[in-house]
């Protein structure tokens, strides 16, 4: 597992006291698929048929639209806050010059979730708290209504 250390290392506006690891390391899927609720699969464009699932109809050149078009057809819409909102559930789509690199997800209580890589699920407060050299910033926000959360 990672420890605190490394994670904080590769995020430095984490601590300890603003997030929670709620896994162990894991290779089986990755932030997209565990954004997407699909951890039996782990999704790279780049890598489809070497062990990798990509959503069929879907560029796979890693761009924003790309990304954001796996959470419309989830049933996503775009949005301009990350704030809590009762009844949805959000999506943060982060990246750089390269493309999408990371996404997280917001949970019932309005915390995020994420998948780091290869290693473990964390819990934090917001989804700008994992911006910086890493992942990039956040580029786009998805919503989507869920009738079991109201």
């Amino acid at each position: 597992m990672k420890a605190h250390e490394e994670i904080e290392e590769d995020f430095p506006k984490l601590n300890q006291s603003n997030y929670t690891i709620t896994s162990c390391t894991d290779g089986h899927y990755n932030c997209l698929s565990w954004a997407v609720g699909d951890i039996s699969n782990k999704w790279d464009s780049s890598l489809v048929g070497k062990g990798y699932y990509w959503l069929p109809g879907v560029g796979r050149d890693d761009t924003f639209d790309q990304w954001a078009e796996i959470f419309k057809r989830h049933g996503y819409e775009a949005t301009s806050s990350a704030k809590h909102e009762k009844g949805f559930e959000k999506v943060a789509i982060y990246g750089d010059d390269e493309g999408a690199q990371h996404v997280a997800r917001q949970l019932q209580d309005g915390n995020w979730t994420s998948k780091l890589g290869d290693g473990p699920d964390i819990q934090h407060a917001t989804p700008e708290i994992l911006e910086g050299d890493y992942y990039g910033r956040v580029v786009r926000l998805l919503k989507r209504r869920r009738i079991d959360w109201d």
